[in-house]
């Protein structure tokens, strides 16, 4: 095999290192806009669990108004003597009609006795038993804390329990409020979207599950210590991201969570890694594509080039050699 020519071999390093230059380059640039799409994604889903965690918190606030308006309204009634079952009642479905996603309001005294209700057939049922609503007795009686969810012996509807005593108790109404609600509405409660298969859940600040969308029924009203959001909360810090496997999916997403200011609870809200990177997986198949592509042209047009420049160093080579045969010829031949 002939030796290429020293320019032809120039060129073929100058190639080869403009090539391998030019890829680094483009990984490096790749890399960098990968670190700055993964640093946009956690803002992005920061960004997500803020609005969740504030259209959580007002509706949660909606209902608290709501529940102490019904007790000011009742309170009023028993002033004037006036309070009975079926004013009573009134008075609740008025409250529960006007607010969202609660089923209903009850009062009940302290040893968990219904004594008035927004419902038919409630009054004297004692919810203090666990058969009828799962854990509504459970923790201290902290105002507007969250009960254990559960389900309605009947339907196996699901239901979560919140309690807000009276502003004034009386002997006719020592009753903590209650209001329960069904887990599955937490999609229609809040109007961020955290992409596809993305995930909104409320945990109550002992690390129970209260809702989840997508809703995971096996898991409602577990404990979930092991979430680095709640194990984070419990030392001030109350909002942040982080990377985690759910453990009710078993996907890989970016998380960003807050803790709700007024109430006992923790909006944890994930987006998935392919949400996260298509977007840049799309960009880096585009540029890898248009440089594998550029550089394959470049290298064919220089292999086409050295050949040319191989093919011509040939051909001179042998014109000086025939040249070098034909003048002692012309030398020593006689005129």
């Amino acid at each position: 095999m002939k030796q290429l020519p020293k320019v032809a071999r120039k060129l073929l390093w100058v190639t080869a290192i403009l090539v391998l230059a030019s890829g680094l380059l483009v990984a490096l640039a790749l890399n960098y806009l990968r670190d700055q799409a993964h640093v946009a994604a956690h803002q992005s889903t920061a960004a997500t669990a803020r609005i969740v965690q504030e259209q959580t918190e007002r509706t949660l606030q909606n209902v608290d108004q709501r529940l102490q308006l019904a007790a000011v309204r009742l309170q009023q009634l028993d002033s004037a003597h006036k309070l009975t079952q079926t004013t009573a009642q009134a008075v609740l479905r008025e409250q529960v009609h006007d607010m969202p996603f609660v089923r209903a309001i009850w009062v009940m005294d302290a040893k968990g006795f219904i004594v008035f209700d927004s419902d038919h057939g409630y009054p004297g049922v004692n919810l203090g038993r666990p058969s009828l609503l799962s854990g509504p007795l459970c923790s201290n009686p902290t105002p507007g804390l969250f009960g254990c969810p559960g389900q309605k012996p009947q339907g196996h509807q699901w239901v979560i329990s919140a309690r807000a005593p009276p502003t004034r108790p009386t002997a006719r109404l020592p009753a903590l409020w209650w209001r329960r609600s069904t887990p599955p509405t937490l999609h229609h409660v809040v109007h961020a979207e955290p992409g596809p298969d993305g995930s909104v859940s409320l945990f109550r600040s002992d690390a129970v599950l209260m809702m989840r969308s997508p809703w995971v029924e096996d898991s409602i009203g577990k404990t979930f210590t092991e979430m680095p959001a709640l194990q984070r909360c419990p030392r001030g810090q109350n909002s942040g991201t982080f990377e985690s496997t759910s453990p009710f999916d078993q996907i890989k997403r970016d998380y960003a969570y807050r803790a709700m200011s007024n109430y006992p609870a923790v909006v944890v809200v994930g987006k998935t890694h392919d949400t996260t990177f298509t977007p840049w997986q799309r960009m880096a198949t585009l540029a890898s594509g248009v440089w594998l592509l550029a550089s394959a042209c470049i290298v064919v047009l220089v292999c086409f080039l050295v050949r040319d420049l191989a093919r011509r160093e040939t051909a001179e080579q042998q014109l000086r050699e025939n040249k070098a045969k034909s003048k002692p010829c012309s030398t020593h031949c006689p005129t």
